[in-house]
């Protein structure tokens, strides 16, 4: 019995010596696709009050328009930008303005326009039941 005991010890510590012993290979993980960086700061105004939000991906920008949005439907003013995408070269002011009763068209407006270097502010006409967005290059 002893002699069985000390062998199977023996052979369990040779085994893990062995183990040690050999080199070990790394496998690297393969990277499948590119993965597109979407976080983007926000710089926003809520009847002229400044503030700022970091964005990580396109739920969080829905997120931040449908309260831009609601805060619109309470008849509070907004605007924002994105201080990476604004020119500040540009002399000449462009302004473009866009009319909808959708919510959805206000919010796919302002992401294009604010992707352009637009800083945007939206208003909501009550009388109309319109949102009226204004883009500023």
């Amino acid at each position: 019995m002893k002699k069985t005991f000390r062998t199977v010890a023996l052979m369990m510590v040779l085994s893990t010596l062995a183990v040690s012993c050999q080199k070990e290979t790394l496998v690297e993980p393969e990277v499948v696709g590119s993965q597109v960086n979407n976080v983007q700061t926000m710089v926003y105004y809520v009847d002229g009050v400044e503030s700022r939000i970091t964005l990580h991906n396109e739920a969080e920008w829905d997120a931040f328009m449908a309260w831009m949005l609601a805060l619109t439907r309470e008849g509070r003013e907004v605007s924002f930008y994105n201080p990476e995408t604004i020119d500040d070269t540009v002399s000449t002011k462009e302004v473009v303005t866009y009319k909808t009763p959708s919510e959805e068209d206000a919010n796919k407006w302002a992401a294009h326009m604010v992707a352009n270097g637009y800083s945007v502010s939206i208003v909501y006409d009550t009388k109309s039941h319109e949102y009226v967005c204004t883009a500023i290059k």
